[in-house]
């Protein structure tokens, strides 16, 4: 699910693995990722997101990219 009080209208998020392997991807801002891949739990460790988006206010494109600790 994507926060940005209420700024983004559209967009994608996709989250890769530690090896660049493509673990999840959205075109809904409204689903989350539940830290699965193909329905199996992922190990903790730390994933990279991408996000592109569309901002509410004027219509320029969010691109924005960064890191995710997943920990059990």
């Amino acid at each position: 699910m994507i926060f940005g009080g209420g700024a983004i209208k559209s967009g994608s998020l996709t989250i890769y693995n530690r090896w660049g392997e493509k673990v999840f991807e959205t075109y809904d801002i409204t689903i989350a990722w539940d830290g699965k891949r193909r329905n199996v739990l992922c190990n903790s460790g730390v994933f990279t997101y991408v996000l592109l988006g569309q901002c509410t206010v004027d219509g320029s494109e969010v691109y924005q990219k960064g890191n995710i600790s997943l920990v059990r």
